[in-house]
């Protein structure tokens, strides 16, 4: 009886040892580490729209685990990008990052090529199963400056650098002019356009033009430089940043900021691709999930200013309530949106073409 237990007791220590050989030996391997690329239409250290896509990626790299390879200076208005995306494809990079709002076009010739790939589109307006665009209500931070422009200025006369006249650009110029009327119904905001993206030459030029004709006393502007801020700064007048916040370039004379803050809804992306939830649509997501907010104040900014900014940030937080909400008027006087009526966002996305009251534009 004896002789028999031992032998059914070899036999169970037999299957259990090539049961777990077995399982050793062709256990998949662990999952590789997902590479996400980024491609960015300028220098990721530059201090405007870039930077903060790459300081994003960068401190949810270790925080996530993902290996992140980037490639900069990709031109958005000719074929650039398309063999920037052929090159992170051949470093095996398993989602694509493109901040460019131009790419689109040329970008989904490729996503449609690669379906095993997944491309975050940043202020695209396309999607399909393995492209999604999102972007942010960006408008809400500058309607927010914009109170405390209108509370700081004291020649009643704003300056604003703009880059072209795109709904992106219309739609925060007019958010901003809202803000600044809200509290300070007779200022005015006067615009100039560079016609570029980036040239700080330019801008720095159209921010003395504003001063010079204008007698502008607060400037802000939407460059991808500090170039505006600076020449504010040189010449004592206030000014309010775009992209980034005062890290000691300006003095106190910079108020504040509207800024980007993308690491939470990049996350909150890279988390839905890893675990396999994602559904690609085009997503516009506001304040509440802190992508777009103000800089920390100067301490030239009045507590009344601050006030004012946090009764109305409480309110579009909530939800009830969002910049471009009737009644407005147009710059020639003509209603545009009647009361209890708001701009669609179909509109404010892609065909914002005209300027709200208070908002003149220079030649």
């Amino acid at each position: 009886m004896k002789k028999i237990f031992y032998i059914a007791l070899m036999l169970f220590f037999t299957l259990i040892a090539v049961i777990v050989f077995y399982m050793t030996n062709t256990a998949p391997a662990s999952q590789e580490k997902l590479i996400v690329g980024l491609i960015l239409p300028g220098d990721k250290e530059a201090d405007g729209w870039c930077k903060p896509h790459y300081d994003a990626l960068s401190k949810l790299k270790d925080k996530m685990g993902f290996k992140l390879i980037y490639l900069d200076n990709i031109s958005e208005f000719d074929d650039s990008v398309k063999p920037a995306i052929e090159n992170l494809i051949r470093q095996k990079a398993g989602v694509i990052c493109l901040a460019g709002l131009n790419y689109g076009d040329k970008a989904m010739e490729l996503a449609n090529q690669h379906k095993d790939i997944l491309f975050l589109h940043t202020a695209g307006t396309k999607h399909t199963e393995n492209y999604f665009s999102f972007f942010g209500r960006m408008y809400q931070a500058r309607y927010l400056s914009g109170i405390v422009a209108g509370k700081q200025t004291v020649t009643g006369n704003i300056g604003y650098v703009a880059a072209m006249p795109v709904s992106e650009v219309v739609r925060g110029i007019n958010a901003f002019a809202l803000g600044v009327k809200s509290v300070n119904p007779a200022a005015t905001v006067h615009v100039k356009y560079t016609q570029l993206w980036d040239n700080p030459g330019k801008e720095f030029l159209a921010a003395n033009t504003l001063m010079d004709k204008h007698n502008a006393d607060v400037l802000t502007y939407h460059q991808n430089s500090l170039a505006v801020a600076k020449a504010a700064d040189n010449r004592g007048r206030y000014s309010i940043t775009y992209h980034i916040q005062n890290d000691g370039a300006l003095s106190d004379n910079c108020l504040t900021g509207a800024i980007w803050d993308w690491q939470d809804i990049y996350e909150e992306h890279i988390l839905q691709i890893i675990s396999k939830r994602i559904k690609p649509s085009t997503y516009w997501v506001g304040m509440e999930k802190n992508i777009v907010r103000l800089a920390p104040y100067s301490p030239k900014v009045s507590s009344d200013a601050r006030y004012a900014v946090s009764e109305r940030e409480r309110v579009i937080k909530s939800g009830n309530w969002d910049v471009f909400y009737g009644p407005i008027y147009d710059s020639e006087n003509n209603l545009r949106v009647q009361t209890g009526n708001v701009i669609s966002d179909e509109r404010l996305i892609n065909n914002f073409d005209w300027y709200v009251k208070g908002v003149i534009v220079q030649e």
